[in-house]
Parts: C-alpha cells; sequence; structure tokens
C-alpha cells in the first residue's frame, strides 16, 4: 500500500527487503533495497538493513561498510547496529574487533551473549566463554543452537555451515 501511494518511500522499499530477506527471496529482497537506496541514499536504518542483506548474500566486507556508514549519517544510532558489525566482523574472521562490537551493546540480549561467547572461544578465552555460556543459558533456558541458526537466511548452504561451527559447543 505504501508503494501504492508513494514508489519512491525508501522506508516501504527497506520493510519490503527484509520481508523479502526473512522469506528467503534474496533477488526480491535485493531489488528493494537497491530501490530504496535510489530514492534515499542516505537513510541510515536502509543502509543497515542493506548490509544486514549484503552480510547474508557473502560479501560481509561490503555489508560493514554500509552499517558504518549508516553509523557516520547517524552518530546517535541505536545499538542494534552493533550487532550486525559484529556479525559482519565475524563472518571476515575478525575476532577481536566482532568482540569489540558486541561489548557496545549495553544491555546484550541472550543471542548477544552467545555472540560474545563464541568470539571469546575462538580467541582461546575459555573461561570467559564458558561464563558467557552460562549467562546465556540463564537469560534464555531453552536456547537450542539448532533453532537459532535456522532463522538465519543466508544465501549459501556453506556460509551458513562455516559460521554454524563456532556455534556447535554451546
Amino acid at each position: 500500500k505504501a508503494l501504492t501511494l508513494d514508489p519512491r518511500d525508501s522506508r516501504a522499499h527497506c520493510a519490503l527487503g527484509v520481508a523479502f530477506l526473512v522469506g528467503r527471496e534474496h533477488s526480491r529482497a535485493a531489488h528493494h533495497f537497491a530501490a530504496g537506496l535510489a530514492a534515499n541514499p542516505n537513510d541510515d536504518v536502509l543502509l543497515v538493513e542493506f548490509g544486514r542483506f549484503l552480510m547474508y548474500v557473502d560479501r560481509p566486507e561490503e555489508g560493514l561498510r554500509r552499517v558504518r556508514e549508516a553509523m557516520r549519517l547517524n552518530p546517535f544510532h541505536p545499538v542494534w547496529h552493533w550487532n550486525i558489525v559484529g556479525r559482519c566482523l565475524h563472518l571476515l574472521d575478525r575476532t577481536a574487533d566482532a568482540l569489540d562490537a558486541f561489548r557496545r551493546i549495553p544491555v546484550p540480549e541472550f543471542y548477544h551473549l552467545a555472540y560474545q561467547a563464541v568470539c571469546l572461544k575462538r580467541l582461546g578465552e575459555d573461561a570467559a566463554a564458558f561464563a558467557l555460556r552460562g549467562r546465556l543459558f540463564e537469560a534464555k533456558p531453552d536456547f537450542s543452537v539448532e533453532r537459532f541458526l535456522a532463522i538465519f537466511p543466508y544465501l549459501n548452504v556453506e556460509t551458513l555451515e562455516r559460521y554454524a561451527k563456532d556455534f556447535r559447543w554451546l
């Protein structure tokens, strides 16, 4: 309806891009992200969501650039932007930087604890990793790695599996 009223509404394109991404319709998502950015290349929310999309389609370096661009445009950005920064960095095997990004989230959700634990384990800080694993299960006792990983709409199964290997010990 929003696009019927205004075909150049960047937020409507963003919403559809996210919906199609979650529905694993990557080409339709790409179309809406491109249309939204053509309409408003300075929409910080659209840039972050496009960055997330790029991460899911095996372009995490470009995704990271887009998220950082959004953070530059909006220096008072929401803290959830750090989550996407951390996830892009994790896929790029920049583990210490990813951990730093996740630690910038002042009130972490259970999944942020999972990401931090995974980063610490990768860095060989097993005691700290297991402590965070404990906090994760305190925050979400029914946490399941398989359910958690199933929500990620990666374009390539190989990328998801590479990503998933880090989480299997949780």
